[in-house]
């Protein structure tokens, strides 16, 4: 199991939420564990961080995990996976 830290923007509302991804990669599938979000940037119109806010209670924690899209955090985590096995 690896932690990975990354992060994935909430254009609906304007955001990007920051998480540490535990995680079980294999040669043919990435099996999240667990997720753990830890800060929120919010964008201005112009796309600039406009506020930091950190996440240290369970309930912002659980609120932010279904905004996620899975789907899309696995192939983020893919890529970055793949990334890594081409640099070595």
């Amino acid at each position: 199991m690896q932690t990975i830290s990354t992060s994935w923007d909430d254009i609906s509302c304007n955001r990007t939420i920051e998480m540490d991804v535990t995680c079980k990669i294999t040669d043919n599938d990435i099996s999240i564990v667990s997720i753990t979000p830890t800060r929120v940037i919010t964008r201005c119109d112009r796309g600039q961080a406009d506020r930091i806010i950190v996440v240290h209670t369970p309930t912002g924690r659980q609120h932010l995990l279904t905004r996620i899209d899975m789907d899309s955090l696995r192939s983020s985590i893919a890529g970055r996976k793949l990334a890594t096995t081409a640099t070595r």
